[in-house]
């Protein structure tokens, strides 16, 4: 089989083990069945536990399978970047030996055969799990468009067409955006919208209330004597929200944190950052979200020049 075949040629070529976070496997066709497996059986059990814990009274709190699943697994599992990379790494020791094979023709039939089942494996493994799948082909990749050393150093300006534009460094508040030198994120959906909007309009331009972004987004409403319709407006929620704060998280908390963590995983597919603890890109403290990066509107002036934003009054 061609992950036999991999093996073979790791070996040959005296390539060490893959090794991703936590997980070890003589190729990276079979690091991919480990973790994908793992990644299931964990999501299970994240899902069992936030059950009990909606009636059990032993739990404190009610939480959420994402929540569960990112605070406690994510840490040991590779990215599917990550195992994309070393999928791309094991293809191209199979063809190094596949070349040589030839060379020295030892079985074209046979070398041909598992060159066909090696391309074929290589382009179309998905990276799947619990109802969501990750194409890992080079058509379905998504490209990094930037890159920083710092979220500190990227800057985000929405346009009058609510496009977003990602620059390094970040320009001075009322300076002129070179939108020649930015490069446009498809930041797209509801929740990006409503974030974005709310940083920039922020003193700082990197700091949201809590309360009135999961109001918006419409999680699970606060314990509220104010009536739950469907077109009840944000700004009525939020009082709901503030007073539902106790010595336990409430579980809207659980989701906004897990909503925010998932909008970092979209921002990091298209800007490439630093990933370590205390790096984040996005995380909420007891009343506001915040994020490493800044954002702004972009205006234009009376000569038509546009702008990063409006200088403080």
């Amino acid at each position: 089989t061609a992950c036999q075949f991999l093996s073979y040629a790791r070996a040959r070529q005296r390539q060490p083990p893959i090794a991703a976070k936590a997980y070890t496997s003589p190729t990276a066709f079979e690091l991919i069945f480990l973790v994908t497996k793992n990644a299931r059986l964990l999501w299970k059990s994240c899902k069992s536990i936030a059950r009990r814990s909606e009636y059990d009274p032993r739990y404190t709190h009610t939480t959420t399978p994402e929540q569960l699943f990112w605070d406690a697994h994510v840490e040991n599992l590779p990215t599917a970047r990550e195992m994309f990379t070393l999928l791309h790494s094991d293809h191209a020791i199979g063809l190094v030996e596949l070349d040589e094979r030839r060379r020295q023709n030892v079985g074209p039939r046979t070398a041909e055969r598992i060159d066909v089942n090696l391309r074929a494996q290589t382009v179309t493994v998905n990276v799947t799990g619990e109802g969501r799948a990750v194409n890992s082909s080079p058509e379905g990749e998504t490209k990094v468009l930037l890159t920083v050393s710092a979220w500190s150093d990227l800057g985000l300006g929405v346009d009058e067409a609510r496009k977003v534009w990602a620059i390094t460094p970040v320009p001075r508040l009322g300076s002129d955006f070179a939108r020649s030198k930015a490069v446009e994120v498809p930041l797209r959906g509801k929740r990006w919208r409503k974030l974005l909007e709310m940083l920039a309009r922020s003193a700082n331009g990197n700091e949201a209330d809590a309360f009135s972004f999961a109001a918006a987004l419409e999680l699970t409403p606060p314990r509220t004597s104010l009536p739950r319709e469907s077109r009840a407006k944000a700004e009525d929620l939020r009082p709901g929200y503030t007073a539902d704060l106790s010595l336990q998280p409430p579980p809207w908390r659980g989701e906004l944190s897990s909503a925010l963590s998932d909008l970092g995983r979209k921002l990091r597919k298209f800007v490439a950052g630093p990933t370590g603890k205390g790096d984040s890109a996005l995380w909420i403290d007891d009343k506001s979200v915040m994020s490493g990066f800044v954002v702004r509107y972009l205006f234009r002036d009376a000569d038509g020049h546009l702008k990063f934003g409006q200088p403080m009054a």
